[in-house]
């Protein structure tokens, strides 16, 4: 049955019998509509229970199997007029990028940890925490990339139809209560924030477990928050996390306002991965492979950097963060001395 269905399709099975009966299972496909009769089935499917119906699904690759009517006992059968949905999973081959990333995760903690994307947005004023909860699952609910989980083998990606995602809020504006002075009380929640960030930073995502992004309120103050986003570099990057952020701006204030907003479509990804095939398959790539084929096809050359230490034999991903501000006339010269020398400049 799951072969037949489209990825992403609906099984409804439906028992319109009295309870001894056999089962009709009508499931839609992109072609039409198949019907099974009950006869063709009888020898082959006993009759079953709700509870035993939706294992039986999700036991075979189906998301989301629930019972109508939904307080249907567990272990009673079908009754008449009762209706089983399930979902198929809508399965997708990873790029090379998320195979690296994936094997990486594999090799240990560290590995996964050093690809995980987050960013803190501080929001002054008054937070309207029912809006922003609605916007973050409508992003959510827009783009299949954050629902997708990974297969234990690391060899494709699934796509969940639906995700509920959980956004706590978090308070750390008690630690500015009491007879406490203002600048002990804001050392105190510096600390307790720092160590709320350490122990983020801290917690790796299990591929195979939904989801592989998180969402967090924090509360400094009864008109300052930080809404932290941390999602895994394997369905994500730095362009795809501008959109959305851009996106949950413009949710939000729609919520607030009690307006509509109206998005573009997005591409998702399956989509882009159907492109980049495309793309691989082209005379004009086949071109480029065969240069850089004929470019390597010696030794490939060893990129010796200069460094003020010698690099460890063993990869640890212990690095730190330095911040450094050029006055604008030094930024223009660096630019200009890009752009005459025929390369980028990365900030």
């Amino acid at each position: 049955m799951q072969q037949l269905l489209a990825p992403g399709g609906l099984l409804v099975l439906v028992e319109t019998t009295a309870p001894q009966r056999w089962l009709d299972l009508t499931f839609g496909l992109t072609a039409g509509w198949w019907k099974f009769a009950d006869h063709d089935l009888r020898h082959s499917y006993p009759l079953l229970s709700a509870g035993q119906w939706r294992q039986l699904l999700q036991g075979n690759g189906f998301r989301e199997a629930v019972t109508i009517p939904h307080e249907m006992e567990e272990t009673r059968l079908l009754s008449q007029q009762a209706v089983i949905i399930g979902q198929v999973a809508d399965k997708i081959p990873l790029n090379a990028a998320q195979k690296q990333l994936g094997i990486l995760a594999q090799m240990g903690k560290d590995g996964s940890l050093a690809y995980n994307v987050s960013i803190g947005l501080e929001l002054k004023g008054f937070l309207n925490q029912g809006a922003i909860t609605q916007a973050i699952q409508t992003i959510v609910n827009r783009h299949e990339a954050l629902r997708t989980v990974i297969s234990n083998q690391n060899d494709f990606q699934e796509i969940l139809p639906s995700l509920t995602v959980e956004v706590p809020l978090i308070d750390f504006s008690n630690l500015n209560s009491g007879d406490r002075k203002e600048r002990s009380a804001k050392g105190d929640r510096n600390l307790q924030l720092a160590d709320w960030f350490q122990k983020e930073n801290q917690q790796p995502f299990d591929f195979n477990q939904k989801p592989l992004c998180r969402f967090s309120i924090l509360k400094l103050e009864s008109q300052l928050h930080l809404l932290v986003l941390t999602i895994h570099h394997i369905i994500v990057d730095g362009w795809s996390m501008g959109i959305i952020l851009k996106e949950l701006g413009a949710l939000y204030s729609a919520q607030c306002l009690g307006a509509d907003c109206y998005l573009k479509p997005s591409m998702q990804f399956k989509e882009y991965l159907q492109w980049q095939e495309q793309q691989s398959q082209t005379e004009a790539m086949a071109v480029h492979e065969s240069y850089w084929l004929e470019q390597f096809a010696g030794s490939i050359p060893i990129l010796d950097l200069p460094t003020d230490h010698s690099r460890p034999p063993i990869k640890t991903y212990k690095g730190s963060r330095q911040t450094m501000r050029l006055n604008p006339n030094l930024t223009s010269d660096v630019k200009r001395f890009s752009i005459d020398n025929h390369f980028g400049v990365y900030w």
